[in-house]
């Protein structure tokens, strides 16, 4: 090899002066026509011109064909590389060698042996992924999925924050199932090399082939393409999960019954019944319900009056009681209702006067005399609570006569004063008066008299501060029947009707007490239904019947109602309301009506529901429907672009529809399978095949293609690459199908498949 050279001192030479990395044009023609084949790190002699190797994207995994020239057979089992060129190296394949025939060339003893090898993909397919994913990365997925399904491989190919997709696996799929489903859903690709899972959507990192412009590509086989319209849709239905209807349902039903309505979207969506393809509002769960018959409930309500002292909120209260045992608590009882008057406090009158009154008349010495001063509203008087003065008068029997002035802060109120004589009735002494001062008349049948010795140095009386009644007393709380160990008394807060609970009685034997609670203080609501457990006399209810009673209501709708399940789904009724206790609207005959009779004691629960059904174009059920009929999530996803890119150039509305039938699909993921086949089929199909001896064609790969004739210049995938070596020292053939979608026929028959499956 002639090389440039120069003789050189050190520290005079010139180092740039020598081409130290120079290679002749042909020894660089030789590097990178060179392959390198190797079975466990060990090169293979291979017949020239033998090696293809099938490079597939998704669909299948990539496959070798080689023969070795080798006196030592190799060994099936073993890891195959095939790698192009020295710098830079491009690995071409990895695998494992799975088949050795061996035969010979020419004579006998020349030995040789067939040998065929396949990637990664095979050995990843072992296992069968189970779980479910709901709006969760697709990245995170596939991570998933070789952390727990593909043991010895690496997700370091994933690409990160990939869109969020819903799955479920059921073990139907194996590994390469499930992540063609991820590919498919994202409008993605995979494949695995080298013990290393690939999935990326758009441009994966890493080197791209050369743009396609004409120059540089083979004549044989020469360049083709097309552009199909056959498979184009630009409007795409889903058909998803399904239930069964638990039972019939007539035209015009708004809310169908069905098994189960966890996959059905809480805020409403689409659905199809056979040919009816509907709408719905919402979904019920289900729910706990109750027990058929009136229960064991208190029957009376509670006994309630006003009481003095302060602490209850001003305003309009309503009162029950629950009993309670060791399973829970019955009921409330029936409500009692009270208005507290408002708790401003009054200030006691104050004693302008006090003098003798020697020749007067009044109670005899050693009367105990009580004074109560109420204090009235302006608007509607209220017996309250107020403080007391009591005065013994003593042997003297002298008089005093009082005089009260209200305070300034009493203004818009009225006063009324009244004595009872040795705890006798109370008498009114005077009438209410007016804001100012009240003068008590020194009339011997209506004078407050006090007492004050002598009127000598006497302490004069001391009136309290005045409230209106501010507390509750509660009374008439029945006890319960054998087993029950306390009550619950409930209130509700001041101008509401919620019961809130304000206290635990725990005994049977306490039947009244007073309330002085806060409602900041309350607790928690009563049951909805009866959970004490205490056993309902015998009794059933007829087939037929409009009405059924049962423990509690908290579990059903109301109008215009739902369906319920008696017992173990024995039987499945309709109503349309509640009232009290008692499920009404009952139809007497038909779908949901009461068939047979039904005993106390039976549990009856909500059926779970679609709610707010209506069929396209009518109100409620267009048709009626048989007990067992499915129910099916549906979608509908369109692509307005491709819809109008369409019409623009062949005419009509540019709508083409087409369905996707996958029953183990919520409505998310069945959104975002609409959404992938739209984004790969909403345009004309092109497909390019050609021959290069590019080395970065490898499937999966975007190959941006600028052609005058065909006149194409946008960028494709590549989808399959079919590489073959010739039998002398030239570079490898790269056999390149691209595309703007996925067109295999693996793809292709998956798709028949469906299609025969939808009944089109």
């Amino acid at each position: 090899m002639a090389v440039a050279s120069n003789n050189a001192l050190l520290g005079v030479g010139r180092l740039n002066a020598f081409r130290l990395n120079y290679l002749e044009a042909g020894l660089k023609k030789v590097r990178d026509r060179t392959l390198a084949i190797t079975l466990d790190g060990v090169p293979l002699k291979v017949r020239l011109g033998s090696v293809q190797i099938h490079d597939v994207i998704n669909d299948a995994p990539n496959t070798a064909t080689l023969t070795v020239d080798d006196a030592t057979p190799p060994t099936v089992g073993g890891r195959l590389k095939v790698v192009l060129g020295v710098d830079p190296k491009y690995v071409l394949f990895v695998g494992t060698l799975q088949a050795a025939r061996q035969s010979y060339v020419g004579r006998v003893h020349a030995d040789a042996w067939d040998c065929e090898a396949i990637d990664d993909t095979a050995r990843a397919d072992w296992l069968r992924p189970f779980g479910a994913w709901q709006n969760v990365s697709a990245s995170t997925v596939a991570q998933q999925i070789v952390s727990g399904f593909m043991p010895g491989f690496s997700s370091a190919g994933v690409q990160l924050g990939l869109p969020p997709v819903t799955v479920f696996l059921d073990g139907t799929e194996r590994v390469n199932g499930a992540l063609r489903l991820l590919a498919k859903l994202i409008g993605g690709y995979f494949y695995v090399e080298d013990y290393t899972l690939h999935l990326f959507q758009g441009d994966e990192p890493g080197a791209n082939p050369d743009d396609v412009t004409g120059a540089g590509l083979l004549e044989e086989p020469r360049l083709t393409a097309t552009s199909d319209d056959s498979q184009i849709r630009t409007r795409c239905f889903g058909k998803g999960h399904a239930e069964t209807t638990l039972e019939a349902c007539t035209v015009g039903e708004t809310r169908i019954p069905i098994e189960t309505a966890v996959m059905f979207n809480p805020a409403g969506g689409k659905a199809i019944s056979e040919w009816q393809r509907l709408t719905y509002t919402g979904v019920s769960l289900g729910s706990a319900g109750a027990l058929i018959g009136p229960g064991v409930t208190p029957s009376a309500a509670p006994v309630v009056a006003p009481s003095d002292g302060s602490g209850v909120d001003p305003g309009a209260h309503q009162y029950a009681y629950t009993w309670v045992t060791a399973a829970g608590q019955t009921l409330p009882s029936p409500l009692a209702a009270i208005t507290v008057p408002s708790t401003v406090a009054i200030p006691a009158p104050v004693l302008d006067r006090v003098y003798n009154d020697t020749g007067g008349y009044g109670p005899l010495a050693g009367t105990v005399c009580r004074y109560v001063l109420y204090v009235v509203n302006a608007a509607t008087p209220q017996a309250g609570s107020a403080a007391s003065n009591i005065l013994t008068l003593n042997a003297n029997g002298n008089w005093a006569r009082v005089q009260y002035r209200a305070q300034p802060s009493m203004a818009g109120l009225s006063i009324a004063v009244y004595r009872s004589d040795n705890n006798g009735p109370w008498t009114a002494v005077t009438g209410a008066g007016p804001y100012g001062s009240v003068v008590l008349p020194d009339t011997p049948q209506d004078l407050i008299d006090a007492y004050y010795g002598a009127m000598t140095g006497g302490a004069q009386p001391v009136f309290p501060t005045l409230y209106p009644p501010g507390r509750v007393a509660i009374s008439g709380v029945a006890v319960g029947p054998s087993g029950v160990t306390a009550r619950k008394i409930y209130r509700s807060t001041a101008n509401t009707t919620p019961l809130k609970l304000l206290a635990t009685w725990a005994d049977n034997t306490t039947t009244s007490g007073i309330d002085n609670l806060a409602d900041s203080t309350l607790g928690v609501a009563p049951p909805a239904t009866d959970g004490s457990g205490l056993q309902m006399a015998a009794g059933q209810v007829l087939p037929g019947t409009p009405t059924l009673p049962v423990s509690g209501t908290g579990w059903a709708l109301p109008a215009p109602g739902g369906w319920a399940i008696l017992g173990n789904g024995q039987q499945i009724i309709r109503y349309t309301g509640v009232s009290g206790n008692t499920i009404t609207g009952i139809p007497a005959t038909g779908p949901g009506a009461l068939v047979a009779a039904v005993n106390y004691n039976t549990t009856i629960t909500g059926a779970p529901m679609l709610l707010g059904v209506n069929t396209v174009g009518y109100t409620g059920l267009a048709a009626a429907l048989i007990k067992g009929a499915p129910i099916n999530i549906w979608v509908q996803v369109d692509d307005p672009g491709a819809q109008a890119a369409l019409a623009a150039r062949v005419g009509g509305s540019g709508i083409v529809e087409h369905l996707i039938v996958d029953e183990r699909r919520g409505e998310p993921s069945l959104i975002a399978l609409c959404n992938a086949d739209l984004a790969l089929y909403g345009r004309p199909i092109v497909t390019l095949r050609y021959t290069t001896f590019d080395p970065k064609s490898k499937s999966g790969r975007p190959v941006r293609v600028h052609l005058a004739q065909p006149a194409i210049d946008q960028t494709l995938v590549i989808q399959d690459v079919t590489i073959a070596t010739g039998t002398g020292p030239v570079k490898p053939r790269f056999t390149v199908t691209a595309s703007s979608i996925r067109t295999s026929l693996e793809d292709l028959l998956r798709r028949m498949v469906g299609t025969l499956e939808e009944g089109f």
